[in-house]
């Protein structure tokens, strides 16, 4: 209990950003076809409109690996006040984020 007061802010940033980015890659998981026919339109004037499956692909990886590593780093915090697998979800997260917005 101790851990979990000590951790509190960190604990529930973590949480506000499991849930968003695995309900993203799984959201993508579960309805591909719509989300690829979505962002295909979106990009049939860019660059990147050839390689949007790919990209898709790499983003859906990239959330779903953030989510779980900072699932696991939230339930190392807790029990044994250990960040690392949290900082390491936190970084990926970041380059997440920032891919989205290139």
């Amino acid at each position: 209990m101790e851990l979990l007061e000590k951790n509190f802010t960190e604990i529930i940033i973590l949480a506000f950003l499991i849930v968003t980015f695995l309900q993203s890659g799984i959201d993508k998981v579960v309805d591909w076809k719509g989300n690829l026919e979505f962002i295909t339109e979106h990009f049939k004037n860019s660059p990147l409109g050839n390689m949007v499956p790919l990209l898709l692909g790499v983003i859906t990886i990239m959330e779903l690996a953030a989510g779980v590593l900072m699932a696991i780093g939230a339930f190392q915090l807790v029990t044994s006040g250990s960040k690392t697998m949290a900082f390491y979800g936190l970084g990926l997260a970041a380059k997440t984020l920032i891919f989205l917005l290139i």
